[in-house]
């Protein structure tokens, strides 16, 4: 246990910093992709991709291009509303709820039709658009008393490395502030670290907090060839240009509130803020036929997005104690402002589609994806320079191969027609990209639309439920990490007018 205080002086003689901080979860992030972008296609629950002819849908299948019969100009809004409830696991810790909604743009889109002469290709389209993949709005937060510390966290990390090996954006930190030290004071080299939550029979319990803002938004830019032949294939083939943006500001604390009194701690807080943004670049190849007039079977082929990707990021940390002499330190450091800039490659996706049209009453649609979450990969730039980031690399790629599974996705989804007007209805059930991880997510829509000669308007609205479980740091006895269970529930209204030339 601490007992005095120690100054300790830094000479910073690097020129530049360099922090690997990303993770498993992050690769789920980029790759996974659920969102309806249309008010026909919320409607249905993401399911026309063999029916084509919605503007929503060639983000899926491609290959449904073809089947327009004339060129259309349109746009969507749209607002969604997401709940989040957090709990810390433990013996009576309680849930956590917090509301957030968002307005955005999520689709526009503009398909040009030509029909050749003399040719057995009936109609080729070319669309130009913005499709949005998804949405990173979330905010949420939890309390409660679990065994073990963050600074467990500190001192694993630190271990074996001297006071000016330390990570600048963590373990140099908590060492600046006091909160780790050399429990050996003769020891100068200072490789042996320790915290005041060392030194107990068993892990103290802990009173921890954290509240946890993400923001952001992934879209496509959209360019698409579409033809159908004998009005029986249709193909297509697009490009896709995702853009994406992503922010996280993290505030976890802890204090000696606990069960268990830790002397000389009063309280630590760590605060990490991270920006974001990248572009990439994807290919998506499909096809859908018409084996007799009320079928229609459909596939399609994604490749892996190539992300190139531009960090920003800074930490903070706060630790008071009180010493053996009631002399009382509240220290605050800050990391200095990091930027790292890395490449991801998502999973390939394959997508079966099929719809059956009934009469001129409507049709019942339905589509399968497969997700091969293993084969995502990060590259760090300039690892030829940095060992560490080598190492890291392999790492963290082993870990995704480890952590994660392929999985199906399933939609369907069916539209009634009355005169005019259309109503749907769908849902959906997506597994969890990770491992050993039996939960699935759920999907349900509502939609109501019209089609006239040359204006069409379409309403969705989709409800989403996603279970999930995350650790808030991580440390190699697992009954000492604490874990946060969430449901978050998202409901998207998205409102579609379309003008047809």
């Amino acid at each position: 246990m601490k007992k005095n205080i120690i100054l300790p002086i830094f000479i910073l003689v690097c020129t530049a910093i360099s922090a690997h901080s990303q993770t498993v979860s992050d690769a789920v992030r980029y790759s996974y992709n659920t969102y309806a972008n249309s008010g026909r296609s919320a409607g249905v629950n993401n399911s026309l991709g063999a029916m084509g002819t919605d503007f929503g849908a060639i983000s899926q299948n491609p290959g449904g291009l073809g089947w327009y019969r004339t060129s259309e100009f349109n746009f969507s809004l749209g607002t969604t509303g997401y709940t989040t409830n957090a709990q810390l696991s433990g013996t009576n810790n309680k849930s956590t709820k917090i509301t957030a909604r968002k307005f955005g743009i999520p689709g526009v889109g503009l398909v040009f039709n030509s029909k050749p002469r003399h040719s057995d290709w009936k109609n080729v389209n070319f669309a130009l658009g913005i499709n949005q993949l998804g949405a990173y709005k979330q905010e949420y937060q939890y309390e409660g008393v679990s065994k073990g510390s963050v600074m467990d966290y500190f001192v694993e990390q630190a271990q074996g490395k001297t006071a000016d090996q330390l990570d600048p954006f963590s373990t140099k930190l908590a060492y600046e502030a006091f909160a780790i030290y050399d429990p050996d004071e003769t020891n100068g080299n200072k490789t042996e670290w320790a915290s005041d939550f060392d030194g107990f029979a068993t892990k103290p319990v802990v009173a921890k907090k954290q509240e946890v803002l993400n923001t952001g938004y992934a879209s496509e830019v959209v360019m698409a060839l579409g033809a159908n032949y004998k009005e029986k294939l249709s193909v297509g083939a697009s490009l896709g240009v995702p853009f994406m943006r992503y922010e996280t500001q993290s505030f976890y604390s802890e204090d000696n509130s606990g069960p268990d009194k830790v002397p000389f701690f009063n309280s630590l807080e760590w605060t990490e803020d991270v920006r974001a943004k990248g572009v990439g670049v994807n290919l998506k190849i499909g096809a859908s036929y018409r084996p007799i007039q009320a079928l229609r079977i459909g596939a399609a082929i994604h490749s892996p997005t190539a992300y190139a990707i531009s960090e920003d990021y800074n930490n903070s940390f706060v630790y008071d104690l009180t010493t053996a002499n009631g002399t009382n330190y509240r220290t605050s450091k800050s990391s200095p402002d990091g930027q790292y800039d890395y490449n991801l490659l998502t999973p390939w996706r394959w997508i079966g589609d099929a719809g059956i049209i009934i009469g001129k009453k409507g049709f019942i649609s339905a589509e399968v994806e497969y997700v091969d979450y293993p084969t995502a990969r990060f590259t760090f730039n300039n690892t030829s320079d940095d060992p560490d980031a080598t190492k890291y690399q392999r790492e963290l790629n082993n870990k995704i191969s480890k952590e994660l599974e392929a999985g199906f996705n399933y939609r369907i989804g069916a539209e009634y027609v009355l005169g005019d007007f259309r109503v749907r209805a769908g849902y959906g059930i997506y597994a969890t990209p990770y491992a050993n991880d039996s939960q699935t997510n759920s999907s349900f829509s509502l939609g109501f639309g019209a089609r006239l000669e040359k204006f069409f308007f379409d309403l969705g609205y989709v409800n989403w439920q996603q279970k999930q479980s995350f650790k808030p740091y991580e440390v190699s006895v697992k009954d000492y990490q604490p874990l946060v269970n969430s449901e978050l529930s998202s409901s998207r209204i998205l409102l579609t007018v379309g003008f047809k030339f």
